[in-house]
């Protein structure tokens, strides 16, 4: 199973696909903008009267809470679709690199098949050519 995320983005017929590091930074930048949301509700609750955010009253400070609680599931539910991306990446990579060694090993055996095909040898006592694993020749029957 294969956790690439694929999101429409740009229009009809324009995918982004986001790879683990991706959804791991963004995930980080959403825990971030969580603790920045919650230091502003804090802020506004305790400001004194020359700080910036003493104008803000309880329902923007609640506001920025919730915004900052929902900043934080987001970013959480972002690291750890990361990690999930990041296994089925390793899965992906082990599975291509098992079939490329089965294509591999299918060449190698392809090529060896070719080779003894055009290995003969020949009768001492007639000079005719047999093929490699031929134990009589074929033309007189004699022990090669």
């Amino acid at each position: 199973m294969d956790f690439t995320v694929t999101i429409p983005l740009g229009g009809p017929g324009r995918r982004s696909e986001w790879n683990s590091t991706s959804v791991l930074v963004y995930g980080i930048l959403s825990i971030g903008g969580a603790i920045f949301a919650f230091a502003v509700s804090a802020t506004s609750r305790n400001a004194d009267p020359n700080d910036f955010f003493y104008d803000f009253d309880n329902e923007t400070s609640t506001i920025f809470a919730v915004v900052g609680m929902i900043s934080l599931i987001i970013g959480v539910v972002f690291v750890v679709l990361s990690f999930r991306l990041k296994e089925g990446e390793a899965r992906r990579l082990e599975s291509q690199a098992r079939a490329e060694e089965a294509e591999r090993e299918k060449n190698v055996q392809d090529i060896a098949k070719a080779i003894r095909s055009n290995i003969k040898i020949r009768c001492r006592y007639c000079g005719t050519l047999n093929e490699e694993d031929a134990s009589k020749c074929s033309s007189c029957g004699a022990t090669l």
